[in-house]
């Protein structure tokens, strides 16, 4: 198992690693996650770096997307990226990558959208990010300058899903976007929304082809929980999904409810793995969809005492790539309030049992 741990990669203390998007292109496995870039630090900024599919060998790590302008909307906390391939439009010009992430303007857990950044290149050293939130909230006033402000045809779905309300004040974030029909700009986009009374998995179709006519985004629909199984009661947060299509299904990897009375009580201790077929997840209301449990990897087996927040091993559209099913999943340690971030790193784990 490759571990990935930052204060080794940086040679600096008091760092921490978490929510990775794994990309594989060619002989390179591309890692983008959240990161501090100040040691002690708790600020999230982006980071990628490249592993060596032959050899091993790893590149330095480098921040790609950060806070630019603390009144911007996503002013201070930039994290939980998804990458994907395809043709987007914005600026006047064409890019070929999108990463999706989490955003807010302060330093908590809540005000949470979701925004977008291009690049042409994997190796980008940085990322043009659209100025708005792409998938924003009913509790987070739109900025007056937002121009889906001024669009009718997409101000009722890019404003927020349906589901949320002005209690759920998290917010919503923790994207992950699959491009279905390889080299568009029509893509699937799924997230956490979360709040105070219920959190669940909500998915829409977004449409980044010509970003500067118009920011195209669907109803929003909920992702259906049944068939997952948790020892308390099952909630989707802190999910990614990939696409299989030679089995034309999906795959989740998420986060099992935190259950530890020790600190941190808000991180889990177990990631679980399932699939459902491609039809079952786009009609959730029928009796029959249902997803399939196929793992569970535990804190324990990543040498750690908590496992969060993972991604897949995906091919640049979010597709899953040949051979076996591959994980990076965050572990940390418990410890005081806030010590377990020093001592977080990122576990990949292939060849999970299908």
């Amino acid at each position: 198992m490759f571990v990935y741990d930052p204060r080794i990669a940086r040679n600096r203390s008091s760092l921490y690693a978490y929510a990775p998007s794994v990309i594989r292109s060619g002989e390179r496995d591309y890692v983008f996650s959240c990161h501090n870039n100040s040691p002690g630090e708790i600020k999230d900024s982006i980071f990628r770096f490249t592993r060596d599919r032959t050899s091993g060998l790893m590149s330095a790590p480098r921040q790609v997307l950060a806070a630019a302008e603390s009144c911007r909307w996503d002013g201070y906390h930039h994290c939980d990226p998804s990458v994907v391939k395809g043709r987007f439009g914005y600026g006047g010009r064409n890019w070929a990558y999108a990463m999706f992430y989490t955003g807010n303007s302060v330093n908590r857990s809540r005000l949470n959208l979701i925004g977008v950044a291009f690049a042409d290149d994997l190796e980008a050293e940085e990322w043009v990010s659209y100025p708005y939130p792409v998938i924003k909230h009913c509790a987070v006033p739109l900025d007056p300058l937002d121009p889906s402000r001024l669009r009718p045809s997409s101000e009722r779905a890019a404003r927020a899903p349906g589901a949320a309300t002005a209690e759920e004040i998290w917010g919503i974030g923790q994207p992950s976007a699959i491009n279905l029909e390889r080299d568009t700009g029509r893509l699937l986009l799924a997230y956490t929304v979360g709040g105070s009374r219920r959190t669940l998995g909500e998915y829409c179709w977004i449409d980044l082809s010509d970003l500067d006519r118009a920011l195209v985004v669907s109803a929003a629909r909920s992702i259906t929980p049944r068939g997952l199984t948790d020892p308390q009661h099952v909630v989707l947060r802190n999910f990614d999904l990939l696409y299989d299509a030679a089995r034309d299904e999906f795959l989740i990897t998420r986060d099992l409810l935190p259950s530890s009375a020790v600190s941190p009580t808000f991180l889990s201790s177990a990631i679980q793995i399932a699939t459902i077929p491609r039809r079952q997840f786009f009609h959730a209301a029928d009796p029959a969809a249902s997803w399939r449990v196929l793992a569970t990897i535990t804190a324990e087996q990543l040498a750690a005492h908590r496992a969060h927040d993972s991604g897949w091993l995906r091919d640049e559209y979010g597709h899953r790539p040949p051979g076996p099913l591959t994980v990076a999943v965050s572990a940390c340690h418990e410890g005081p309030s806030r010590a377990e971030l020093w001592t977080s790193r990122i576990c990949f784990v292939e060849g999970l049992r299908e």
